[in-house]
């Protein structure tokens, strides 16, 4: 690749993660900064250039940087779950954010990026106020609001955090389509929230969906994902089901694990057939990670 065509598909990359409505960066192994969008800059209260290059760790709370610090030389405990961490703005007063990490690994294993979501966490929420779907006929999923206007707010907050977290997953993925699925209260596993364009297409196939990505990537504890929904055989519904119009192709999953199980999954789906990068596969399994963390304080 020439430094012009070079230089063009990384201007496109960072068009695209500043569409992206969360903070999001990219860093080396050792936390050193090579990517960051705009809303990493407003957390962090530095321009994109000038954060690019500099220890992420310079920009976490002195309280919050020693164990940081320990995180940060084990990946696997990066990665564990998401984790709540104080950040400091240039020149601001500290900001408290949930982080997920994933890594991007070589054939070897070894960690060569780090992809990192960071997101106010959304406040507790107790176990009954996140319900099954209303019935309206038609099975669609939602968060039905609780009558006690005073837990409006706290349902509002997770709404709005599972919201934020599918539309960046659409803008960073190139998705057409993302959902999330989890818990209600009877145990059954329910379509909360979706964006993206593929909504009939997704309406149409959603239960097969579910069944097929969904529970496999949550059965497996990592992601799952296929290139062509319409020819991979592990799912014979689905492919039937896709098979007759193709307006839906590639697709991946990531688990929602909450304690530990498997409390829903992160869906993504593409219109065209498609191979998944190790960097999209990282950045689902992050999405995940905040839902995770999103959902954990649902319970308390």
């Amino acid at each position: 690749m020439t430094d012009q065509r070079r230089g063009a598909t990384h201007e496109g990359d960072q068009e695209l993660l500043d569409l992206t409505p969360a903070a999001y960066l990219v860093t080396d192994s050792n936390g050193t900064v090579r990517r960051a969008n705009r809303r990493a800059s407003r957390l962090l209260g530095s321009t994109v250039r000038f954060l690019t290059g500099k220890s992420l760790s310079s920009f976490v709370d002195a309280e919050h940087r020693t164990a940081f610090r320990e995180r940060l030389v084990r990946a696997d405990q990066l990665e564990a779950a998401p984790w709540v961490l104080r950040v400091r703005p240039r020149g601001g007063e500290p900001v408290t954010v949930v982080v997920a990490v994933t890594a991007a690994r070589d054939p070897a294993g070894r960690p060569v990026a780090l992809h990192w979501l960071l997101l106010e966490p959304p406040p507790g929420v107790r176990n009954r106020e996140l319900t099954p779907p209303r019935d309206d006929g038609n099975d669609s999923p939602g968060v039905t609001p609780d009558p006690d206007p005073a837990v409006r707010p706290q349902l509002d907050r997770l709404g709005h955090t599972l919201e934020e977290v599918v539309l960046a997953a659409v803008s960073l993925l190139r998705a057409d389509h993302v959902g999330v699925m989890a818990l209600d209260e009877g145990g059954e596993h329910r379509w909360m929230i979706a964006a993206g364009e593929v909504g009939e297409a997704f309406e149409r196939i959603r239960g097969e969906l579910a069944a097929g990505p969904c529970m496999e990537a949550m059965r497996r504890r990592r992601p799952v994902w296929t290139s062509d929904l319409a020819t991979d055989q592990r799912w014979p519904r689905l492919v039937e089901a896709v098979g007759a119009r193709q307006d839906v192709r590639g697709a991946v999953a990531a688990p929602v694990l909450v304690e530990g199980r498997g409390a829903g999954a992160c869906l993504a789906l593409s219109t065209f057939a498609r191979v998944w990068s190790e960097a999209e596969l990282a950045a689902t399994r992050a999405f995940a990670a905040v839902i995770a963390q999103a959902l954990a304080s649902s319970s308390r």
